[in-house]
């Protein structure tokens, strides 16, 4: 079986969505054939991409939650493939969805329009998983997926790999990072005060009316 992992986040590099995958790729099973493309790098055309999705016969889509919908670059892309029909056969899609609020059902949306996306362009989506916490993800990136924080997440990626190597459906998963919502919210406040500070601004400033 081959699987393409989709790596779209806008970051170059160090990204949450990269992350996911690595972890996720721990879980894929032996057998499995898998290649990478990061999308909207400016190494990767528009046309290698759609010869790696050629290539596959199923992929995993990674990418950030922007304001509950999906990055502006990867709807561009889900436009020209509806628009130019591409592909030479229908692809099942699976999602790995990540986003800052703390709760993962805020994916939701942006899962909805991977789906709507995919019945548009003959494409089969398989299901996928909405990830919340992902500002506190980093400082975890060598905690095996399945332990502590990252147990959730753990169970989670092995269920959606076993379905990917399957070639199965499954309903979306919506977890959170394995920390209290409430030392996640203080941490992140805690961040916006240092990035405050490195910046000349005061904590006053952070609530300051525009």
């Amino acid at each position: 079986m081959k699987l393409l992992l989709i790596d779209a986040s806008p970051k170059a590099e160090k990204s949450v969505s990269r992350l996911l995958l690595k972890d996720f790729v721990s879980f894929v099973p032996h057998g499995v054939e898998t290649r990478s493309i990061k999308l909207n790098s400016p190494e990767n055309s528009y046309g290698e991409f759609i010869d790696k999705l050629n290539w596959c016969e199923s992929a995993v889509l990674a990418f950030p939650v922007y304001i509950d919908s999906v990055p502006s670059h990867i709807l561009k892309v889900m436009c020209r493939i509806c628009d130019e029909q591409p592909l030479t056969e229908s692809k099942k899609i699976y999602c790995l969805v990540n986003c800052g609020f703390y709760e993962g059902i805020q994916c939701r949306t942006a899962l909805e329009i991977v789906r709507n996306w995919c019945s548009r362009s003959g494409l089969s989506y398989m299901g996928g998983i909405g990830f919340g916490g992902g500002g506190g993800f980093a400082p975890f990136r060598d905690v095996p997926p399945g332990k502590g924080p990252k147990e959730s997440l753990g169970k989670a990626l092995n269920d959606m790999s076993a379905c990917a190597a399957c070639k199965t459906g499954f309903e979306d998963i919506f977890i959170s990072l394995g920390i209290p919502k409430e030392i996640y919210k203080s941490e992140g406040e805690a961040g916006w005060r240092r990035a405050a500070d490195k910046n000349g601004l005061s904590e006053a400033d952070l609530s300051r009316k525009i």
